[in-house]
C-alpha cells in the first residue's frame, strides 16, 4: 500500500503545485463499532419523541462505545479524556461523539483526535467538563444533540446500574 500511495503522490505533484499543499499521511486501525441499534434508537426518538423511546437510546447510550473527539492524548487509557471543543453554546463548550469512524471523518476530513470509550465511561466524564451540549454524529446523519441535563440524567442512571 506504501507504493500506491507513492504513486498518486507523484500524480498529484506532476498537476499540482505540491509545495502549496501540506500533503500527510495517517494510517490507523480502528475497531469494528456496530452502530445500527443506536441508529435506530435515534431514529425511533425523532419520530415517537416519547420518554419510553428517550430512556431506551439512554440505555443504549451507557451501553455502547464511542469514538469521543479529544483534545489531546493522554497516556493510558485510564486517564480521564480531555474533551475536544467542537462548538460554544450559551459560552460553554460543546462536544462531539460519533458512532462511526465514517461519521468522525465525515465531520473531519484531515483527522480529529479520538478516542474510543465506552458509555459507562464517557458520559461522567463529559459531565465533569461542564458542557453545555453533546453532539452525537454533527454533521451525519443520524444525528443528534443531548443538553447538560439529558447528560445529568443519564450519568444518574450510570450510577445507579454500578450499585
Amino acid at each position: 500500500s506504501g507504493r500506491i500511495i507513492e504513486d498518486a503522490l507523484d500524480t498529484l505533484e506532476t498537476y499540482f503545485d505540491a509545495t502549496a499543499y501540506d500533503v500527510s499521511l495517517c494510517l490507523e486501525d480502528h475497531p469494528a463499532v456496530d452502530p445500527e441499534d443506536i441508529h435506530k434508537a435515534m431514529e425511533n426518538l425523532a419520530r415517537e419523541r416519547t420518554w419510553a423511546a428517550r430512556t431506551g437510546l439512554y440505555m443504549l447510550l451507557v451501553r455502547r462505545s464511542f469514538f469521543v473527539a479529544v483534545a489531546r492524548y493522554e497516556d493510558s487509557a485510564e486517564m480521564p479524556i480531555v474533551p475536544a471543543t467542537i462548538d460554544t453554546m450559551v459560552e460553554r463548550p460543546v462536544y462531539g461523539i460519533f458512532t462511526t469512524i465514517d461519521a468522525l471523518e465525515k465531520y473531519e476530513p484531515k483527522g480529529l483526535k479520538a478516542r474510543l470509550l465506552d458509555g459507562m465511561a464517557l458520559f461522567p466524564q463529559l459531565l465533569s467538563s461542564a458542557p453545555s451540549a453533546v453532539r452525537i454524529n454533527p454533521g451525519s446523519s443520524p444525528r443528534g444533540e443531548l443538553y447538560s441535563n439529558e447528560l445529568q440524567i443519564i450519568v444518574d442512571g450510570i450510577s445507579r446500574l454500578r450499585h
